[in-house]
């Protein structure tokens, strides 16, 4: 054996046959070398989209003759993002009792992803959960979780509370939407705003006022995101898309010290 396959085998435990394949290749002294400065240099940007592209468009077949196994901090970086998306889509919940009634909160690796607010029993509380976070499991929360938790059980004592620092992963949202979110954050314990006002504040005309009440509409952690302090035009209480409707709105507001009016007989409330 020639002393580049020696060093080869030597320095990177490559198998003698797949030596003896490159060699006849490439020829003894220009084969190894190349083979070495390959295995001592990182591969290309190009070189590494070009594998991705290949793997991603369902190619099976290396159009170069000899494949080598991943590098190993290729390997780590792959570890590393499967792990990360198995941690995001794997969801665990908690049912816990308050003093307004049975709520629920599910969250993941990335953050709290849905709080169902109060019912009256555990099981529909956890029934309306598991029906927008399917598959989740009961799991003792996170530290973080469980400060969330006991923020929430301090809110309905009628205690202020902030929830403006806890992580969330709401998923893909649209981009403003994601703007409306995190202007409601802002609006503070015994505060109020109105549609038309947090559209504004977002540099957008009146007439996204309709996308600020969609977007509370479709709130997946109402209390965190606190879409109870977003009112209708006139300080009017407008629609809210939790159990009890404009009523559990009305009361998480006089927790707050806030007062409004009341709705008319006929408003309805919005659904998910």
């Amino acid at each position: 054996m020639s002393v580049i396959s020696v060093r080869l085998r030597r320095r990177f435990a490559i198998p003698a046959f797949l030596l003896h394949h490159v060699l006849s290749v490439r020829g003894d002294a220009a084969g190894g070398t190349d083979v070495i400065n390959s295995l001592t240099r990182r591969p290309s940007a190009d070189v590494l989209v070009s594998r991705q592209t290949c793997f991603s468009a369902g190619h099976t077949e290396s159009r170069n003759p000899v494949e080598f196994p991943l590098w190993p901090y290729e390997l780590h970086e792959r570890s590393k993002c499967e792990s990360h998306l198995m941690s995001r889509t794997t969801h665990h919940y908690l049912i816990f009792e308050t003093a307004g009634g049975f709520c629920g909160i599910a969250w993941n690796s990335m953050g709290i992803t849905r709080f169902q607010l109060p019912t009256r029993s555990a099981k529909a509380t956890e029934r309306i959960l598991l029906r927008r976070v399917p598959g989740a499991e009961p799991r003792a929360p996170t530290l973080e979780v469980a400060e969330a938790v006991a923020a929430v059980k301090r809110y309905f004592e009628g205690e202020e509370t902030d929830f403006s620092g806890f992580r969330l992963d709401l998923g893909e949202q649209d981009p403003f939407f994601e703007r409306i979110y995190a202007a409601a954050r802002r609006v503070a314990w015994g505060h109020t705003t109105s549609y038309g006002a947090l559209a504004n504040e977002l540099g957008a005309g009146p007439e996204a006022a309709r996308d600020v009440g969609q977007a509370m509409a479709r709130n997946p952690v109402a209390l965190i995101i606190p879409c109870h302090r977003v009112l209708a035009a006139g300080g009017k209480i407008g629609g809210f898309s939790a159990p009890g409707g404009s009523a559990a709105k009305i009361r998480m507001l006089e927790l707050e010290r806030i007062r409004v009016e009341p709705p008319r007989p006929t408003q309805r409330s919005f659904a998910f």
